[in-house]
């Protein structure tokens, strides 16, 4: 099961669990994935920001593929991105909303929250991946909400780790500068200013 599937490293990932033969609840590119892998895919929609979203996907999950750990090879993956951020002038305190800087770490929780009775039943438990950044252990990224939740949501996945495991194993990864269709909306200058940083 991947959030976020609609674009972007979502879909990269849902591309890359299909491959592997899994089943996958992607939202918007669940037909594409089926057509091409010929593996069982589903949409569904909803807000992760709201924990009786993320329970209504991962019970819609279990229903098409029966017992998330038991069904998909890797236990599950999941994709905790919200697809909220904006692209905004880094050092601007002004330039998003409170509820902008309140978004992803909450989702995080509800969505570990959502099946986590399910893998605590399974003899093998579950399996638990946090898409971050980089930008969660240095000040870059799109906007510095994006940053400061992106390490809330690091340091959550620590402690997460250490109270639920090991039957639930949490793990996060941390991209840097992903050109995919989200990441190729900077300016030019940007792009390789932040590839500079980064080589």
């Amino acid at each position: 099961m991947i959030t976020g599937g609609s674009w972007g490293l979502g879909t990269a990932t849902a591309h890359a669990i299909a491959k592997e033969d899994a089943g996958a609840s992607a939202a918007k590119v669940a037909t594409k994935i089926s057509d091409k892998y010929g593996v069982e895919a589903d949409t569904v929609q909803g807000d992760v920001g709201a924990e009786e979203n993320c329970l209504r996907i991962v019970n819609r999950c279990i229903a098409l593929l029966g017992d998330i750990p038991s069904k998909i090879r890797v236990s599950a993956n999941w994709r905790c991105r919200r697809g909220w951020t904006r692209i905004s002038d880094f050092g601007d305190l002004n330039a998003l909303s409170e509820a902008d800087w309140d978004k992803v770490a909450i989702s995080v929780l509800y969505l570990l929250r959502a099946p986590l009775e399910s893998f605590n039943a399974n003899l093998d438990g579950g399996s638990f991946l946090i898409s971050s950044s980089i930008s969660a252990t240095a000040p870059t990224g799109s906007a510095m909400a994006y940053s400061i939740t992106k390490a809330a949501g690091l340091h959550l996945m620590r402690c997460l780790a250490q109270t639920q495991g090991p039957k639930v194993r949490v793990h996060a990864v941390l991209p840097g500068l992903l050109l995919t269709d989200w990441g190729n909306r900077f300016e030019r200058e940007r792009i390789e200013e932040t590839r500079g940083r980064l080589l």
